[in-house]
Parts: C-alpha cells; sequence; structure tokens
C-alpha cells in the first residue's frame, strides 16, 4: 500500500514538473517571442488533461501554427512547442502507470537451478507397451497379501483411491463426482476439469503423491468428441528421483536465501510419460442368470481405428453366472475381460455385475460391460505450486504423441495400446485387505477395486425412499441428471485403478533392492541418484549445462531426464512493461534537464509571474484598460498578483454598456469590491500585500534594475510591471519601453455605475439574461 501510495506522489511531481515546465515556454513565447494562438496559452494547466487534445481550442490552434504559423523561427518555435505540450501530455498520462510499474513490485519467477537425472533401465522397462507376460521381476516384493502395501506394486494405491471415491462420492452430484469440487485453477491444467492427489504407502519412503488429471465424459452420447472418460497419472519412478533431487536442491537454495523471502517454488520435470486411460461403458442391461444357463452376452464398446468409440457389441461372459463365496459379495462383482481383437485397440475390458440389495436369491442382475485403452503420453512433471510442493502432476500433456504406435490393419497386442495380461491383472486387483484389522494381511472376499465400486455407493439405489424401482432402472435414471451419472462415475474408478498401476510401472528399478532388507529400508539405487562433489554449487545454476549427478556407466541401460527449478517471490525484475515504463519516465527525465540546461545555459529568462489561472485572467482584464479599484477592475496586478487580498474579490459575470448606441451591451467579466468586509480596501491591498514587493515579470539570474510603468491612473492606484533583466557585463541589453497605460474611455461604464447587491442587479437589468444577444 505505502508503494502505492509512493507511485501515486511521484506521479503528481511528474506532472508538476511538466507543468512548470510548459508554462515557463509560454511566458517566454508572449513575451520574447512572437506570441501564441490562444488556444495554446493555457495549455500548461490543461495538457495533464488527455481530453484537452481532443477539443478545439488545441485543434484550432493545432491548424493555426499548420496552417501559418508564422515565417521562418516563428514557425518552427510554434511546432516545437506544439511538440512539447504533446509529450508532456502523453508523459503526464503514462507517468501514474509507469511508477506503479517501477516502483510496485510484482510476483515473479526466477530460474534457480537445472540438471539432468537418470532412470535405472530403457524406455520399454520403464514404460512397457505390453504388460502380457510374466512379472518375474516384481514376485520378490509384490503378491496377493503385499500388492497394496508396497508403493512400487500395481495396487499400491488403493487406499488412497478408496478413500477419494469413498460413500461421500454421491453418484447424483454434479462432475467431477468427486468429495469436493476441483479448484478454480484446475481446468487450465491441459483443459481438465479435476484432478486429484494418489498418495503411496510409507514402504519404500520417498515416492510423493502422483496427481491423476483428466475428463468425464460430459454425457452417455457418442456422437460427441470427447466420448469417454480418460485419466493421465505421473509417472512414479520419474517422480521419486525428481522429488529426492528437489528436497537437495530446496535444502541448498535456504542456505542462500531466507525462504520468508520467497512465495513458491517450483519443480519441473520433462522427459518423462505419464499413464494415460480411456475407459467407455455401454449402458446398463438386465439379465437373467441361472446356474448354467442364461443370457451371458455383455455389451461392450468397440473403437474404431486408434481413437474413434463406436457402437457396442456383444460378447459371451463366463463369469455371469458364478457364485460368489458370500451373499455380500454377491451384491457386486467385477471381472476383467479379454476383448478380442475385432473390438479395436483396447487393451482390456471389464464387466460389473450388480444385484439388488436383499435380492441375493434373484436371478437377475444388473450389468455392464467396459472397454479400455491405455497407453503412454509425454508430460512435464510439475510441483503442485498450489498446495506448496505436496506431490507432482502432469502438465503440457503431449496427446499427439500418444505411444504405442497404431499401425491400420495390424491385430497386434500393442498396437496403439498396453497389452494387460492376467498375472499383471491380479496384482492390480488383488483381494482387498481387511481395513483397520489388527492383522494387515488378513484379505476379505472382494477385490480392491469391488471394494472401491462399493465405498463409491454404485450397489445402492440412488434414492432409497423409491419402493419396486429395479437396480438397473435406478441406475439409468441416474445417468439421465445433467453432468452426473452412476456409469461415468464406473468409468472414472476403472480409469484411475489402471492408471495408477500403469504408473508404477519399473518403480522398483529407481530403489536398491539387491539388499536382503525390507522395502521400508530401501534407498535410492546409486544409479539413480549419485550426486558429483560440486553438487551444492551445480545445482544452483540455472544456465549450467554441467549436471550435478553422476551418469551411470556405459554398461547400465539408463534413461535421461531434465529437471528445472525456479522461485517465485516479490522483486522488481524489469520485463517488457517495465522497459516501456523506464521509456517514459525518462522522456520526463530529458525534458525536465533540456528545461534547466535552456534557462540556466541559453534563455537565462525566469518567471514567477503568470502562473495561476487567476494571474492570466487579472492580466486580460487590465489589458482592456479595466483597472482601478472601483468599477470592477483591479490594481496591483500587472506582472502577476503578489497581494493575497486580491484573490478575495469575487468575480461575476455581468453586462456592460458601450454607450447608447444601440447594441452596444456585452457580457464581461467583473471583480466585486469586498470593501471593509475582509479588511480589504478597494485596490486590493491589505491582506498580505506589502507596498513594494517586487512583483516583476522575471526574477534574473542576478538581480538587476527594475522598469515600473504605472498604469490605471484612472483609479489614482498605480498597478506596478516589472521587467527584471540580467546583469551580464559581457551582454547589453536594450529595455523595452512597454506602454501598459489605458483608460477608460467616457463611454465605457458598466451597468449599473457603482457597486450594487446581487438583488440589485436583478432589479436593474445588469444580470445577464437567458437567449439575450450582446454586441
Amino acid at each position: 500500500m505505502f508503494l502505492q501510495l509512493l507511485a501515486k506522489a511521484h506521479e503528481i511531481l511528474i506532472v508538476g514538473s511538466l507543468g512548470q515546465i510548459i508554462l515557463q515556454s509560454v511566458r517566454h513565447e508572449l513575451l520574447f517571442g512572437d506570441g501564441l494562438p490562444l488556444g495554446l496559452i493555457g495549455s500548461g494547466i490543461s495538457f495533464s488533461d488527455f481530453a484537452f487534445f481532443f477539443k478545439r481550442e488545441f485543434w484550432g490552434a493545432v491548424g493555426y501554427v499548420a496552417r501559418r504559423g508564422g515565417g521562418g523561427g516563428s514557425r518552427k518555435r510554434r511546432v516545437g512547442f506544439v511538440g512539447l505540450v504533446v509529450g508532456a501530455g502523453i508523459t503526464a498520462v503514462l507517468a501514474g502507470p509507469a511508477s506503479a510499474v517501477l516502483l510496485v513490485p510484482k510476483d515473479q519467477s526466477f530460474p534457480s537451478g537445472r540438471t539432468d537425472f537418470y532412470l535405472p533401465g530403457e524406455e520399454e522397462e520403464l514404460f512397457p507397451k505390453d504388460l502380457s507376460g510374466s512379472m518375474a521381476a516384481l514376485h520378490p516384493f509384490c503378491d496377493h497379501s503385499t500388492s497394496t502395501a508396497v508403493a512400487i506394486c500395481p495396487a499400491s494405491g488403493f487406499l488412497s483411491l478408496l478413500s477419494h471415491w469413498s460413500t461421500s462420492s454421491n453418484p447424483t452430484s454434479p462432475l467431477p463426482l468427486t468429495q469436493a469440487n476441483p479448484p478454480a485453477y484446475a481446468a487450465p491444467l491441459s483443459g481438465s476439469h479435476f484432478y486429484f492427489p494418489v498418495s503411496s504407502p510409507s514402504s519404500p519412503g520417498g515416492i510423493p503423491s502422483l496427481y491423476s488429471l483428466g475428463n468425464l465424459r460430459p454425457d452417455n452420447s457418442s456422437l460427441l468428441s470427447q466420448s469417454f472418460t480418460f485419466l493421465v497419472q505421473t509417472h512414479a519412478a520419474s517422480a521419486v528421483v525428481l522429488n529426492r533431487l528437489a528436497t537437495d536442491w530446496w535444502g541448498r537454495m535456504r542456505e542462500k536465501i531466507d525462504p520468508l523471502r520467497i512465495s513458491d517454488r517450483n519443480v519441473k520435470g520433462e522427459g518423462a510419460r505419464g499413464a494415460i486411460v480411456g475407459v467407455r461403458c455401454a449402458g446398463p442391461r438386465e439379465v437373467v442368470v441361472e446356474e448354467g444357463e442364461g443370457d451371458r452376452v455383455v455389451q461392450f464398446p468397440t473403437m474404431r481405428e486408434r481413437f474413434d468409440w463406436a457402437e457396442s457389441w456383444g460378447l459371451e461372459v463366463d463369469a455371469l453366472n458364478s457364485t460368489a463365496a458370500d451373499a455380500d459379495a454377491e451384491r457386486l462383482r467385477f471381472r476383467w475381460v479379454h476383448l478380442p481383437a475385432s473390438f479395436g485397440a483396447l487393451s482390456i475390458g471389464a464387466v460389473a455385475v450388480f444385484e439388488s440389495p436383499g435380492a441375493s436369491d434373484s436371478k437377475s442382475r444388473t450389468v455392464i460391460g467396459c472397454s479400455a485403452q491405455s497407453g503412454w503420453v509425454p508430460v512435464q512433471m510439475l510441483s503442485d505450486q498450489y498446495a506448496f510442493w505436496t506431490g507432482f502432476y502432469p502438465f503440457n500433456i503431449g496427446f499427439g504423441e500418444r505411444t504405442p504406435a497404431w499401425v491400420a490393419g495390424s491385430e497386434a497386442p500393442t498396437n496403439g495400446r498396453i497389452a494387460l495380461g492376467d498375472e499383471w491383472l491380479g496384482l492390480l486387483t488383488p483381494p482387498a485387505p481387511a481395513i483397520g484389522s489388527e492383522n494387515s494381511s488378513q484379505q476379505i472376499s472382494s477385490s480392491t477395486i469391488e471394494t472401491i465400486l462399493t465405498a463409491a455407493g454404485l450397489a445402492d439405489p440412488s434414492n432409497p425412499s423409491a419402493q419396486g424401482t429395479s437396480l438397473t432402472a435406478d441406475w439409468i435414471e441416474s445417468d439421465i441428471l445433467p453432468n452426473a451419472g452412476k456409469t461415468r462415475l464406473l468409468e472414472a474408478i476403472i480409469s484411475s485403478v489402471l492408471a495408477d498401476g500403469l504408473s508404477r510401472s519399473g518403480s522398483h528399478l529407481a530403489f536398491n533392492t539387491t539388499s536382503n532388507t525390507p522395502p521400508s529400508s530401501w534407498d535410492l539405487s546409486s544409479t539413480a541418484y549419485a550426486p558429483i562433489p560440486s553438487f551444492n554449487h551445480t545445482i544452483l545454476q540455472p544456465h549450467s549445462s554441467k549436471p550435478s549427478l553422476q551418469k551411470p556407466p556405459s554398461t547400465i541401460n539408463y534413461t535421461t531426464l531434465h529437471a528445472t527449478f525456479s522461485i517465485t517471490g516479490y522483486s522488481f525484475r524489469i520485463t517488457l512493461a517495465g522497459y516501456l515504463a523506464m521509456v517514459v519516465l525518462l522522456t520526463h527525465m530529458v525534458l525536465a534537464w533540456t528545461h534547466v540546461v535552456w534557462v540556466l545555459g541559453f534563455g537565462k529568462r525566469t518567471s514567477r509571474s503568470w502562473g495561476s489561472v487567476a494571474e492570466w485572467i487579472a492580466l486580460a482584464q487590465n489589458g482592456r484598460g479595466r483597472g482601478g479599484g472601483g468599477g470592477g477592475g483591479l490594481v496591483n496586478v500587472g506582472g502577476g498578483i503578489g497581494c493575497v487580498g486580491t484573490f478575495v474579490r469575487v468575480a461575476k459575470v455581468r453586462v456592460r454598456s458601450d454607450g447608447d448606441e444601440e447594441g452596444g451591451e456585452h457580457v464581461e467579466l467583473i471583480f466585486e469590491e469586498v470593501g471593509d468586509r475582509y479588511g480589504v480596501d478597494g485596490n486590493g491591498g491589505g491582506m498580505g500585500c506589502t507596498s513594494g514587493d517586487d512583483d516583476g515579470l522575471a526574477s534574473g539570474v542576478k538581480r538587476a534594475s527594475t522598469i515600473s510603468h504605472n498604469a490605471f491612473g484612472d483609479s489614482g492606484n498605480a498597478g506596478r510591471v516589472s521587467w527584471t533583466f540580467p546583469l551580464d557585463a559581457s551582454r547589453s541589453f536594450v529595455q523595452r519601453d512597454v506602454e501598459l497605460q489605458s483608460q477608460s474611455s467616457a463611454t465605457e461604464r458598466l451597468i449599473p455605475r457603482v457597486h450594487l447587491a446581487d438583488d440589485d442587479y436583478e432589479k436593474k437589468g445588469g444580470i445577464v439574461r437567458v437567449n439575450q444577444a450582446y454586441g
């Protein structure tokens, strides 16, 4: 606030300075030059009003200068004066914003470090396109009992997703069907309407929150450009090394600069890929299932070419009439289904089977078939600046550079999608652990994804008070609601589970898993993180090409990524707006210094006279011979007004007669004689007016003799006009005989001739009458 006031004060000083420059130029042209057009005489006051340059008084004067303007030097002087007024006006208008730009600091970002970092393994190991084979590399760490507890396993995001898709996510609530609406800044992130963090178990430590970002399908129409639900999630192995690197960078930065001077810290990783999963579900169907027979056909959406979702095709699924281990699980069953190649570039299918509550013996079930396509997209990993570094989210997603590549006509399992096998899917959705149980290894009959679907309320009716409504009808009714629906919620949950599992691919390569220690004791491998001896210095160099980590030996396969660091804070860093502001202020400086040099070095003439509107009016009044204290004239004002009492006199517009001639009346500005009411005599004396005040036109560099002229002798009072010339032995000046004496003629008299009160003017006709023509 203080700096804003300071900027305003700076603007006021600049405008005042420019006003003095123009006023001095006006006086100089009127006294020593060939004069100025009437429209420019008041430019020393009007120039700061931008509207002045669009008024007739300015354009009329400019037109005169352009058409005539005198000859030779006179024309150049007047053109130069107009240029001065225009330049000063533009500078005055821009002075305020320019001062604010330079004096008020902005929250800006500063590069504060960069380096390359390395992940052990080739791209195929870190971002695999085929997960249909053996998962032998994960078997030592991940099985059905530990996959949800070890952060490098596909199911390790289970507890976080369970919390996110809990029953507080009402299927009939508006998008994004999450616990709370997304913050306002979520939408600009690659066009996403919502995103959320997925946390990891603490074993092994160091894996930050991985943000899942995407969009829900707007409605059930397949004709829209986005007719599916998708999510993109940050790669875990890339994020864990970047997080460790960022932690050490911040430690060095805190030693260099006070953290209280930093409003935010930003970390960006480049060269990584994020897991992307798109899911589309067909509408719910009610089927009748009997042991060994019944309707087993489920509708699954198909894919034309690579991204064009098409109509749903039926596929017979044996899991529909399977029997669950207990009655509670019978209400909701979820199965992965491998889809034929003819269905398109789809990674996997899924079928969800629901039964109405309390109807476990019923043969009627609600069945929904879903199709999923997965892949990898280039992303930038950005720290979550809005929560001050709680994790990394994908940004600047390269949707057009998606892998695996798609080839028309190919039926390869990895053509345009990641191939998923039963072994990996088993690690992704193992039996869920007993939440809250003292024995953390205890399993329940439901899988992890079935537990999440149940917690999300998909197995429950949307309106429990509605009696006699089947679950299928209830499901269809929820899908009709705008920006809501159980089908889209199911798509979002399947997308989040698949995206989280894929994002943890290759995570075990970043840790030192060779030692016989539990996962909670694992540290990053020396290949992934080996600081060089000068790490503390190089990590803070934003423009250095030297990496701060040791490059792995050539005998080891690795993938190179890039990290950049920046801090934000309030500063006066120069930007384009700053450069433009400096141009404005430098323009004022040039004008001010030019004026000073001209006055002291060349002109050597300065003045204190006629520096206000009142003084110009007084000069104009006396120029017509209206001097004297009585009869509406002014005295002691020839070289400006030096008496405070003169400013007390009240100005009025009244009618004046030029004798008995017809049409001799015209309007004038007169000054009422205040008399003794304010302790002022009729001549403007008293009230701070000292006889002998040197109110000359000019005060030179040195004191000099003054030539005075008596004016307005009819009033018996002398108004003194002072011309002061500098005394310079090397120069001689010719004294000008300026005759300012002007006597009023006998026919020039005011009506009324004596001072009248306001009511007397109305009675005797001195008041200006509306629609009356005057000479």
